[in-house]
């Protein structure tokens, strides 16, 4: 596991201490104590002590039943006060079934420690921990203590018919907390070659009790869905929108070009839409354009060769307000876009 800094979470990136952080030769993370270093997550507790988080179950080939079912392959550390380095050895969290994809949440005074379960199937395993599911544990410590509450995240498969690694996060965003997940489900619709997965959000079940658990004892199931969850917030139309920044798409990708970015946070870092095909599209999610509603559009286009942009403005059929979800269709091929915006 390595570690980067920069002075903006948009970068630049920068290696601050020119090897690993986590290496096979960390004490407790040797090839024989542990299959696999990855899949960090990091925590920042109230007092501002980082954590991080880590592991994987290895190849199983032969394992006994018992390392199925506790292969002890989870990994906490407490960060020292630069972030860059470690304060003391990695502590193990015992997580039944675990396979990979660390996840860190802490939620009131506890933390909650979750990953995915293993894939290993055979008579006998535990019936509340099926394969490939993402499983919680909770604790009063962000080091030990840690306690099995159960399954909280089926696999995609159960909901979209298409199984595979189940990987997760956990966050809270204006008072509602979220689960995002990958699914295989849009590379099936489209009959897509190879295993590309596609990020979903649903909103997070923490059950009746706050805790994942509910009043009668049971362990709170977050469904999935390909509606997903409501908009928290809307498009202004009528400030300068990023071409690439987009809820639907179709045949569309993106380039960096060497235009200002209309987002100083960006750090001169900026990208063009570009379409492949005639037809192509994207589609911008809860714009709205108010009572007053827009009279015109303009867009910052280019072609493929990338010399020079120029605003292109056209006026609408007619006045457009309220809220929408909105399209851009490219009838034309080898079309750069930077940004739109409409104008009253």
């Amino acid at each position: 596991i390595g570690v980067l800094e920069a002075d903006s979470p948009t970068g630049p990136w920068r290696d601050p201490i020119g090897k690993q952080l986590i290496s096979r030769s960390t004490p407790g993370c040797s090839g024989s104590e542990i299959g696999w270093l990855f899949d960090p997550a990091v925590l920042v507790d109230d007092d501002g002590t980082g954590y991080l988080y880590f592991g994987g179950i290895g190849d199983t080939t032969d394992k006994p039943t018992d390392f199925i079912k506790n292969p002890k392959c989870g990994r906490v550390v407490k960060l020292a006060d630069d972030m860059i380095s470690l304060d003391g050895d990695p502590v193990t969290i015992d997580a039944p079934y675990m396979f990979e994809d660390s996840g860190i949440n802490k939620i009131g005074d506890k933390y909650y420690y979750s990953y995915c379960t293993n894939w290993t199937n055979f008579s006998g395993r535990d019936a509340d921990v099926p394969t490939a599911n993402i499983a919680v544990m909770e604790s009063d410590n962000p080091m030990t203590g840690f306690k099995f509450v159960g399954c909280v995240l089926k696999n995609p498969g159960t909901y979209f018919g298409a199984s595979g690694n189940n990987h997760h996060c956990f966050a809270e965003f204006k008072g509602t907390w979220y689960a995002f997940y990958h699914t295989k489900k849009d590379t099936l619709a489209l009959g897509t070659k190879g295993d590309y997965r596609t990020t979903y959000a649903d909103v997070l079940n923490l059950g009746d009790n706050g805790n994942f658990t509910n009043a009668d004892g049971s362990v709170a199931d977050t469904k999935m869905t390909a509606a997903g969850v409501a908009a928290v917030g809307t498009v202004n139309p009528y400030n300068t929108i990023e071409a690439e920044s987009f809820a639907i798409a179709n045949r569309v990708g993106t380039i960096a070009n060497s235009e200002a970015s209309s987002n100083a946070l960006w750090n001169g870092a900026n990208y063009s839409l570009y379409n492949t095909e005639a037809g192509s599209y994207i589609g911008v999610a809860n714009v709205d354009f108010g009572d007053d509603g827009a009279s015109t559009v303009s867009m910052k286009l280019s072609d493929t060769s990338m010399t020079e942009y120029k605003e292109c403005i056209a006026a609408l059929n007619k006045k457009v307000t309220g809220k929408h979800t909105i399209y851009f269709v490219f009838e034309k091929t080898n079309i750069l876009t930077d940004s739109w915006k409409f104008d009253k």
